[in-house]
Order: C-alpha cells, then sequence, then structure tokens
C-alpha cells in the first residue's frame, strides 16, 4: 500500500471521528441547555412571590402575646408608624428607613462597635422576599401567631428577627446587638403593637 493511500484513509478515519465527536458534543450542550432552561423555570416557580408566599411549609413557633402595660409609646410620623418599647428603652436616631433603639442601662456591640440594640425597618415587599430568599440557606424560618396576626420569625446566622406586612411595605424588627439578655419576646412586643398612620 502506497504512503497516500494509508495518509488519505487515516485522514478519511479522523474526519469521520471528529464530526461524530463534534455531533455529540452538540446534541449534549443542546441538551444540557435545556435541562438547565427547565431548572431555571422550576426554580422561578418555586420562589415566594409575595410576603405570604414564605409562609408556604414553615413550621408555627410557640409564643404568647407580651405584657407591653408599663411599655412607652413611640411615633415616626415621618415612617408613619408607632411602636411601644420597654420603658428602660430609647429611640436613639431614626433616618426615614430605620429607627435604632438602645437600652438606658446597657450597651451592646456588634461587629467590634457600639450598636443599637433593636432596629426597626422598613421594607418594599420584593426587596424583603428576595433578602429573606438570599439569605433562607444560612437561617431558620418559623412563623408566629400573636392575637391572630402571622409573623415572620428568622434566626441563625443572622440575629433574631421578626417582620410583619402592610399594605406594601414590611416591617421587621431585628436584635442588632450580639447579646442573648434581649428576649425574644421584646421583639415580639415591638412588632405586634405597632400602628400605622
Amino acid at each position: 500500500m502506497s504512503k497516500k493511500v494509508i495518509i488519505s484513509g487515516f485522514c478519511v478515519v479522523v474526519i469521520l471521528v471528529g464530526g461524530i465527536g463534534f455531533r455529540e458534543w452538540k446534541n449534549n450542550t443542546i441538551k444540557d441547555q435545556r435541562i438547565t432552561e427547565t431548572q431555571k423555570e422550576e426554580n422561578k416557580n418555586n420562589q415566594p412571590v409575595t410576603f405570604e408566599d414564605l409562609f408556604n411549609n414553615l413550621a408555627l413557633m410557640k409564643a404568647t402575646t407580651p405584657d407591653v402595660s408599663d411599655w412607652v409609646g413611640y411615633r415616626n410620623d415621618a415612617m408613619g408608624f408607632s411602636i411601644k418599647i420597654p420603658n428602660d428603652w430609647y429611640v436613639e436616631s431614626s433616618n426615614g428607613k430605620f429607627v435604632c433603639i438602645k437600652s438606658k442601662t446597657r450597651k451592646f456591640y456588634f461587629e467590634g462597635g457600639e450598636s443599637c440594640g433593636i432596629v426597626v425597618n422598613k421594607y418594599s415587599e420584593d426587596d424583603f422576599v428576595r433578602f429573606i430568599e438570599m439569605s433562607k440557606k444560612d437561617n431558620e424560618l418559623k412563623y408566629i401567631e400573636l392575637d391572630s396576626k402571622k409573623i415572620l420569625y428568622m434566626s441563625g446566622y443572622s440575629l433574631p428577627r421578626v417582620a410583619i406586612k402592610n399594605k406594601d411595605d414590611v416591617w421587621e424588627a431585628s436584635i442588632q446587638g450580639a447579646d442573648n439578655s434581649i428576649k425574644n419576646e421584646t421583639l415580639y412586643g415591638i412588632i405586634n403593637f405597632i400602628r400605622f398612620e
């Protein structure tokens, strides 16, 4: 056999193997794209869209309504709400998006600096749902019912927080001071007795 025939035969085999390999690669790529698109669609359909969706499949956590009879009122006209806070606490500052609540008798620290003990935040519903979805894998979600209100509770990697919805906004009270002396009941009292103007 001549060298030309051997080289030609070799080239034909390389071209055939290359063509078959390319066709398989392309088919697998298209198949992977379809699987990825299907997964994205399924994930999109499973993700909560509203605050109420966050409660799907959550366990109910037992809680009792705290006694707030000796708490003092705080009203914020700029943000359009009022709350009650323990009488040995005070509101230090507000910037239109959150209110910083501190204790008169204790200091709280978080990430190396002095911090609010509790913060009350206002979020759009979309922003809050996105935040919960991003942090859900590091936190445990439950819900509590206080005076027939359904309240979302989250703890774990983040410090405990509770949230309730009012019209288009979600209001959240969260412990900011990394101190176990702040009891969840304080959060429950603040969020349960929040009133909107």
